[in-house]
Parts: structure tokens; sequence; C-alpha cells
């Protein structure tokens, strides 16, 4: 999935987050994390990142955790 996301910003200078999640089939937030893996390792460097309001819902925690 990493392979991925390399790829890509070899082809964008900006990365669209959501559009990669649902190609690959995982959430925002292990994108996310799949990027700073790949800062962390020097394959790419992480120049801005812009940020909108939230759902106001953990995300990480599904309904059945809830009950």
């Amino acid at each position: 999935m990493s392979e991925e996301i390399l790829s890509e910003s070899k082809q964008e200078d900006v990365l669209n987050i959501k559009d990669i999640a649902e190609r690959i089939g995982i959430d925002d937030s292990s994108v996310l994390c799949l990027i700073q893996y790949l800062h962390r390792q020097g394959r790419i460097a992480v120049t801005e990142v812009r940020v909108a309001e939230g759902c106001g819902e953990d995300r990480e925690n599904c309904g059945c955790l809830k009950e």
C-alpha cells in the first residue's frame, strides 16, 4: 500500500487522502499513517498539511464498541 502512495507522490505533488483511501480500500487515517511512514523513511518529504472540520465522531471506534 505504501508503494502505491509513493508512486502517486511521484506523479502528483498534492495527495488527496480520501481518494487514495477509497481507491486502495483503507480508511483515511491509515493513508495518513502510511504517508508519515514514508516521510520518516526519507522516501517522501511532507511539506504542507491542509485540514478541514471533522465529523465530530471518533472514526477509530466502530459502532460495536459503543454498545
